[in-house]
């Protein structure tokens, strides 16, 4: 009789260790990761033909922690305009997707 208690006992624990390590890996294994990759600044600015650090400067930045937007073309578009005249809201969203990072895919 006590054997069986001990065996329900010890039962119960691997239950609740295995449902406790399903849950707590992959998490883990997310957090290792970190958060996505921001666009490719050098990338971008060469494509809209203005510089780096003006492009830093337009480009919003996600706060600690939080997670990343997309960025508005036409707000970078405006605050691009002093150092491209020629830069419009059309092409900042097509240089964005250009560049955009590749997205993994999920799996259930």
């Amino acid at each position: 009789m006590c054997e069986a208690i001990m065996n329900t006992f010890f039962s119960k624990q691997l239950t609740i260790w295995c449902i406790a390590a399903a849950t707590v890996v992959p998490m883990a294994a997310t957090a290792q990761n970190g958060p996505p990759p921001g666009p490719p600044l050098d990338e971008l600015a060469a494509d809209l033909h203005v510089p780096t650090a003006a492009l830093e400067t337009c480009m919003p930045r996600p706060a600690e922690g939080a997670r990343p937007q997309r960025p508005d073309p036409a707000a970078i578009a405006n605050c691009l305009k002093a150092e491209n005249p020629a830069v419009t809201q059309q092409i900042v969203a097509q240089v964005l997707e250009d560049n955009a990072p590749e997205q993994p895919r999920r799996s259930n």
